[in-house]
């Protein structure tokens, strides 16, 4: 695999593993005591929408594109 390949496979994983880190343990979505499919959908959806906009608006004050 190509050096340049390497370098943004690894940027990406790690962005990956950091946001998936982020929503389980930070937002406790590991303990979502959700007791059917739809009471965990309902728990999912607005952690994984306030982390999304948590990260737009960071990467917003600082200046920076949000990807």
């Amino acid at each position: 695999m190509p050096s340049i390949l390497r370098k943004v496979s690894a940027e990406w994983r790690n962005r990956i593993e950091t946001t998936f880190s982020e929503i389980t343990v930070q937002m406790e979505l590991a303990r979502h005591r959700a007791h059917t499919f739809r009471g965990l959908l309902t728990r999912t959806a607005p952690t994984i929408t306030a982390h999304t906009l948590l990260r737009v608006c960071l990467m917003a004050s600082e200046g920076r594109d949000a990807t």
